[in-house]
Formats: C-alpha cells, sequence, structure tokens
C-alpha cells in the first residue's frame, strides 16, 4: 500500500505538481506511521528511488516595475509595506513579529537617513536591519491616518496587516 501512495506522489513531482522535498515530507509522515505500528520496511531502499530536492528557493527580488505595479493599487497602507518589504527583503511572515516601537529612524543634520528595524522582536531569530527613508514615511502616514482615524495603535499592530497582504498578493476579496 506505501508503495502505491509514493509512486503517486513521485509522479505528482515528475507532473511538477509537488517537489521532491514535499514529497519527502509525506515519507517522514508515512514512515513514522510504520515505525508506530511495527511495520517492518527496508526505508534506505525506498528513499533512494526518491527524487533530489532542491536545497535552496527560486525566490527572486521583484522588478521595478513589479513594485511600481503594486503601489498603484488604491490602498493608503500599500506602499509602506512595498517599500519596507523591498528595502528590508523580509518575507510575509515576518509582519506578525514587527513591533512599530521598534522603529526607529536615524536623522543626521536633521534628515532621516535610515531606519533601523528588529525583525522578528522577542523571538530566538531576532535580528536587526535598516530600511529607506521612503519606507518609513510611507510607514509613518499610515500609522498617522490610523491613528487620525482614531483607532487604537498597539504594540503588534502590524500582526494584522499580514492577512490583508495575503489577500491582495492572491487577489482575495475581503
Amino acid at each position: 500500500m506505501y508503495n502505491r501512495i509514493l509512486q503517486y506522489q513521485k509522479e505528482r513531482v515528475e507532473k511538477e505538481k509537488i517537489t521532491g522535498a514535499t514529497l519527502r515530507n509525506f515519507v517522514k509522515a508515512i514512515k513514522l506511521f510504520c515505525e508506530m505500528s511495527d511495520i517492518p520496511i527496508q526505508w534506505n531502499k525506498i528513499t533512494r528511488g526518491l527524487p533530489k530536492i532542491r536545497r535552496h528557493s527560486n525566490d527572486r527580488a521583484p522588478t521595478i516595475e513589479e513594485i511600481q505595479q503594486l503601489c498603484e493599487y488604491p490602498d493608503r497602507w500599500i506602499k509602506g509595506i512595498v517599500y519596507t518589504m523591498a528595502s528590508l527583503g523580509i518575507r510575509l511572515g515576518s509582519w506578525d513579529y514587527l513591533l512599530w516601537n521598534e522603529i526607529k529612524p536615524i536623522e543626521r543634520q536633521g534628515k532621516i537617513v535610515a531606519t533601523k528595524i528588529i525583525v522578528y522582536a522577542g523571538d530566538n531569530e531576532e535580528y536587526f536591519s535598516f530600511i529607506t527613508p521612503e519606507a518609513y514615511y510611507e510607514l509613518e502616514k499610515w500609522m498617522k491616518y490610523r491613528q487620525e482615524s482614531h483607532e487604537e495603535i498597539h504594540e503588534n499592530y502590524f500582526k494584522k496587516l499580514t492577512y490583508q497582504i495575503i489577500f491582495l498578493v492572491y487577489d482575495i476579496e475581503l
């Protein structure tokens, strides 16, 4: 039975419906099931026949045209998000950990030249980086607008933006 499941999943890899890494995750689940059920299987033989997995992703930086197109979206917050993600290089899930009070502009001669931002604040993966002044100005404009709209701005305000970004990227109606 497990052979049929693995063969089916291997065919999905060949058709590029799933990746080799996903197939290996299926194997891990089947292996755990068999071990817990005391079903002896020669895993060395099975895993040798699995496709190789790629150790890197196909991520790429967006083009200037793609960034411009995103910034044309008619929502006030989109420029701040796009500029921040482009200048900081963060992934979507990072917004859950961004804290407004951890975004600190750096001034030189009365002008903001960069902004220090802590990513994954409070997590063991925490690190700091910098965003452009343009990104900071757009975030600040958004935050001022929200405050003027009498919205309560709390420390982890950006967390809810993650879901709005997902809806935008995947063109899902809110």
